[in-house]
């Protein structure tokens, strides 16, 4: 039996696009038997962050730079929780009101094998590959973390809605004590003569084959941009804390 998957597409004719960001459903914690959750050290509150605001009443759709930020070099930030992948061994540090959404094995390519039945089947082959999708979603941003050639086996994400101008744009994001370049695109909708910028997303591929993306989670809650670069610096420390583990 075949499941088809469909990822990540963008469709840049007609200023249309589909983008992958969290589902509709990602404000509910779904924890897997798979994976372990540490807390570390005490702390009032983790280093402080800059919550400037960027207004964007009339943005030109044109790609822009982050600006440098210190980023740092350990997986395990204090006061953050850590959540370690046995399986793919990984781990990475979120900040406490993250929400976490993981996913195992939902379909598989190929046939059930004989004197299987197509349950017994999903569930040898979810205990084989464990958790091969975390959504962590925090505020008015998210990053996703997919195992490599996890594409047959779970749908990652989900679909974003359209745009009227689509923007492709790139920046550089440190994953596992690397620097890497992250491709991205930025979406506008047209409001009369104002070209509005609305949301964000990029993805980053590492050698391994383990696949990120990140960006805003604003399918439900448009016109707050402003909060989601308010955050987006947390979202780059959650991904700079990616480590691969003995």
């Amino acid at each position: 039996m075949r499941k088809v998957k469909l990822c990540f597409t963008l469709l840049a004719m007609a200023c249309n696009v589909v983008a992958c960001i969290p589902p509709s459903d990602a404000s509910t914690p779904v924890i897997s038997d798979t994976h372990q959750l540490f807390a570390t050290s005490a702390l009032s509150s983790p280093t402080a962050l800059s919550t400037k605001t960027v207004s964007n009443t009339n943005p030109r759709p044109t790609p822009t730079l982050i600006s440098t930020v210190a980023i740092p070099t350990s997986s395990l930030i204090e006061g953050w929780l850590v959540y370690q992948n046995p399986t793919y061994r990984y781990e990475f540090s979120y900040p406490i009101g993250t929400t976490l959404k993981i996913s195992s094995v939902d379909g598989f390519p190929g046939e059930v094998p004989a004197g299987l039945t197509f349950e017994e089947y999903l569930l040898q082959l979810q205990n084989q590959l464990g958790d091969l999708c975390v959504i962590a979603t925090y505020r008015e941003g998210f990053v996703l973390i997919q195992a490599p050639n996890a594409w047959d086996y779970v749908l990652c994400g989900g679909f974003g809605v359209g745009a009227d101008v689509v923007v492709e744009k790139s920046e550089q994001v440190s994953i596992n004590g690397k620097i890497y370049p992250a491709r991205g695109w930025e979406l506008y909708k047209q409001e009369g003569d104002n070209t509005i910028l609305y949301s964000e997303f990029f993805f980053v591929d590492i050698e391994d084959g383990t696949h990120f993306a990140y960006g805003a989670n604003l399918q439900s809650a448009p016109g707050k941009f402003d909060d989601y670069l308010a955050v987006k610096e947390i979202l780059l420390r959650m991904l700079a804390s990616y480590r691969t583990i003995e």
